[in-house]
């Protein structure tokens, strides 16, 4: 930002007639001079009276820590701020940022339209930010920091913060019938100019939801016979048996957890040297089987015996390196983010540069999970003070330091837990609603406090209803996934100009989670990739007698060790917290489909149960394979060139090339 671009230059002198001789150098040098110690000594009282300012009296008062930081943070900083001076420009201080670029100065206080800054953000093209580097920034901001500039860049409030409303905000339904986040969405869409879709088909909506609840792929009968239902009930019933399906449930959403409590095991990662995450690992497949609610399950991780277990479960190989790495702070780290949307790593090891987390915020919420009086360390560094128990909001309430370890854990679940803290639910809305639908209503989900929703409203509405049914995730997915907002097509995410729209074949990672929330427009779910999980349990359940399958008492794919295929493929080694699993491709990816041995001996032993079953005919084995694992019927065009392929009959090694073609087609790895 801010290179060498443009070849004037900036001085007081250059909105001056030219004069002649001597009178114009002296006026061009008193320029000079008055703009070097103009722009090197603090800021003087009297440079507010001058006239420029004195016209923009009226504007309201602009500061730097609730305007303006959070602007050049958003927008800047990456290249500017935080130590760092492309360009030679850096905004971390009043000094650095007047003392300018390489190309000049950057700011004339009290005169907005002869700055270069203005002019570098500003009109229908802006140069700042470069264009792969970021959104230009709105008019509203703009706005702010012309203010800003006008009034004299006023640095007085850089420590600001701007108070976070913890309560849930009451919300009004629009007026009309229907699913209520319809109503709410239905509003969204006028707004917004969008004419919705029509849902999608039965068979793909099958499919979604099988995958979406269960993790596993809806077997060709069942599939048959709901196609053939005409119950316009039909949906809403699939939804509420597939919930019922308690084993298969937890089967699926074992792997969600995992990810998002760094639960491993000894078989995924090499860092861990013992086999202590048995414990962990048992307690959550039981909490998942008692039917924990996510309150419940708070309470649970904080009062009972799993942080005990889970201390030595993340502990790495040798010795701990970092203060930071200890496992009250990890444990910290990983309450914070998952259940709050807060990411404490940086206040970890220093005040935050990015966010409003101090030091002593994160060394207090580790201190309230110790065992043992904590002292700080700021780099690496100790200093010598001792962090006191305490809660990130302490709005609303402390953490007595006399209590022992039970009591602050159990006074820390109740702060948690607390109705008023809002921030618990929508974190966990926000969550299941970027599972099911592709992106949450904020992005990144684990930066709740530092974005506004695309729509307030719906999450509101959704943190609250959530909350009056007792935290319960499985209402809560009912709730969304019966939606006609759910069950949309999958489509392209759009920005507000409508401009740069993706194909429907590409992923969530490279478009719409890159896109401002601001700038966002939903206008249905948007396509996800499968996980490894659901990959290996399709091909598993095809593999599988009939009976099993009907039965789906297959072992499930988070059950077994984490191999090259299931990790090429996305499965984390989880050393580390993953609350969304990346949907990109990549050339690791395309190889390990080609090549690997795990897939050869998936589609192999289903090869083998098909043909055993279906008999050898190219027409009925494709019509399963498609059935099974696309959630429709092969066209004829489609069965025409599998038998001009295959012959019209198969043996095991035909079916088995036929399978690995199907599971190599984008629609077999998408969730649309």
């Amino acid at each position: 930002m801010f290179e060498k671009t443009h070849d004037r230059k900036h001085s007081v002198a250059d909105t001056l007639p030219e004069p002649a001789g001597f009178r114009r150098r002296f006026i061009l040098w008193g320029g000079v001079v008055f703009a070097f110690f103009g722009f090197q000594l603090p800021h003087p009282a009297w440079c507010k009276e001058s006239s420029t300012i004195e016209a923009n009296e009226d504007a309201r008062s602009i500061t730097f820590g609730r305007d303006v930081k959070p602007i050049l943070r958003e927008h800047c900083f990456e290249c500017h701020g935080n130590g760092r001076s492309k360009g030679e420009l850096n905004m971390d201080s009043r000094e650095s940022l007047l003392r300018g670029s390489e190309s000049g100065r950057v700011v004339e206080l009290g005169r907005s339209q002869e700055s270069m800054l203005i002019e570098m953000v500003s009109g229908p093209d802006p140069d700042m930010p470069p264009e792969d580097e970021g959104d230009p920034l709105s008019d509203d901001q703009v706005s702010v920091l012309t203010q800003w500039i006008d009034q004299g860049v006023d640095w007085s409030d850089e420590d600001y913060v701007e108070p976070y409303h913890l309560a849930l905000k009451p919300v009004t339904l629009p007026d009309g019938e229907g699913h209520p986040i319809d109503r709410i969405i239905t509003d969204y869409f006028k707004r917004h100019g969008i004419k919705p879709a029509k849902p999608v088909e039965d068979g793909v909506f099958a499919r979604r939801v099988f995958l979406d609840i269960i993790g596993l792929l809806p077997p060709r009968s069942e599939l048959q016979a709901f196609e053939a239902d005409s119950n316009p009930e039909k949906r809403m019933r699939l939804v509420s048996k597939l919930l019922e399906e308690h084993s298969l449930f937890v089967g699926h959403w074992m792997s969600f957890w995992m990810d998002h409590l760094r639960i491993g095991s000894a078989l995924d990662s090499a860092v861990f040297d013992n086999n202590n995450t048995e414990k962990p690992l048992q307690w959550l497949e039981e909490r998942l089987e008692a039917g924990d609610t996510i309150d419940d399950l708070v309470r649970n991780i904080l009062t009972g015996e799993f942080l005990d277990w889970y201390a030595t479960s993340i502990a790495p190989k040798g010795e701990v390196a970092t203060a930071q790495g200890r496992p009250e702070m990890q444990s910290a780290h990983i309450l914070s983010q998952v259940f709050l949307g807060v990411r404490l790593q940086c206040a970890s090891c220093h005040d935050s540069f990015v966010d409003r987390w101090k030091l002593s915020e994160a060394w207090g919420l580790a201190s309230a999970l110790s065992v043992e009086s904590l002292e700080m360390s700021r780099c690496e560094v100790r200093t010598g003070e001792f962090a006191e128990p305490r809660f990130l909001f302490p709005e609303l309430g402390e953490i007595d330091q006399t209590l022992g370890t039970s009591g602050r854990r159990t006074r820390l679940a109740e702060l948690m837990v607390s109705p008023r803290n809002g921030l618990l639910p929508r974190t966990m809305v926000n969550r299941i609603w970027a599972r099911l639908l592709g992106r949450g209503l904020i992005e990144p989900v684990d930066e709740m406090i530092e974005h506004k929703p695309w729509n307030a409203e719906l999450l509101e509405w959704l943190a609250a209803e959530f909350v009056r049914q007792d935290y319960d995730l499985k209402k809560l997915i009912e709730l969304i996934v019966t939606s006609k907002a759910y069950q949309l097509p999958t489509g392209k995410p759009i920005t507000k100009e409508k401009k740069a729209q993706t194909s429907k074949a590409s992923l969530p990672e490279g478009s719409s989670r890159d896109l401002s929330n601001s700038d966002f427009v939903f206008n249905g779910p948007l396509p996800r990739r499968l996980t490894a999980e659901q990959i290996v349990d399709s091909l598993e359940a095809l593999a599988s007698p009939e009976a099993t399958r009907q039965a789906r008492s297959i072992e499930r794919a988070w059950q077994q060790p984490n191999d090259a295929f299931m990790r090429a493929l996305g499965r984390p080694d989880r050393n580390v917290v993953v609350t969304q699993r990346s949907g990109t491709t990549s050339p690791l990816q395309s190889l390990e489909l080609m090549n690997s041995e795990r897939l050869e001996e998936l589609v192999t032993k289903a090869a083998a149960t098909l043909v055993s079953q279906e008999g050898n005919s190219t027409g009925a084995l494709v019509e399963t394979v498609y059935r099974h694992l696309l959630g429709r019927r092969p066209s004829n065009a489609e069965l025409r060139h599998m038998r001009k392929a295959f012959g019209r009959t198969l043996d095991e090694r035909s079916v088995a090339d036929l399978l690995w073609v199907i599971v190599m087609k984008p629609e077999f790895q998408l969730i649309r």
